[in-house]
């Protein structure tokens, strides 16, 4: 039986998105909106389905994109983070502003997970709404 959504579960696709040379603004909203809009639609079975896969390591930043994401997420459905966002690989060596387009970063309101893992995101991206409001549809 397939669980909430598959594909948007499937940490291959974030790794894919890297490696196939996604832009900023579409790993953001894959990684950052997509894992939130997928545990706020899943169940507490779907939830802890999504922390068992663990995603390749890609060596760039999004590494501790998702691993913050993740933890953050986990946190708020009070289930605890998998051990996987723990790896040292998981975060950024130097802070790291993402979308660095908007103008006023809010760096002070980040949540502890962001924070941790050294990357600084568009807290309004955080809410119940999970940001666009439009669904995601994964590029061939």
């Amino acid at each position: 039986m397939k669980s909430l959504n598959d594909d948007l579960l499937n940490p291959e696709i974030y790794t894919r998105g890297v490696a196939g040379g996604w832009t900023e603004s579409e790993l953001y909203r894959l990684i950052v909106r997509q894992i939130q809009r997928s545990f706020h639609a899943g169940n507490d079975d779907d939830r802890r389905e999504m922390l068992r896969n663990r995603p390749a390591l890609t060596g760039t930043v999004w590494d501790a994109v998702v691993a913050a994401v993740v933890e953050h997420a986990a946190r708020v459905h009070n289930i605890n983070p998998p051990d996987w966002v723990n790896e040292p690989e998981r975060f950024a060596a130097e802070p790291e502003q993402l979308l660095r387009r908007r103008k006023n970063p809010d760096s002070i309101w980040q949540p502890a997970a962001f924070l941790r893992h050294g990357v600084c995101i568009d807290s309004r991206d955080l809410d119940q709404r999970t940001g666009d409001g439009r669904p995601w549809t994964p590029r061939p």
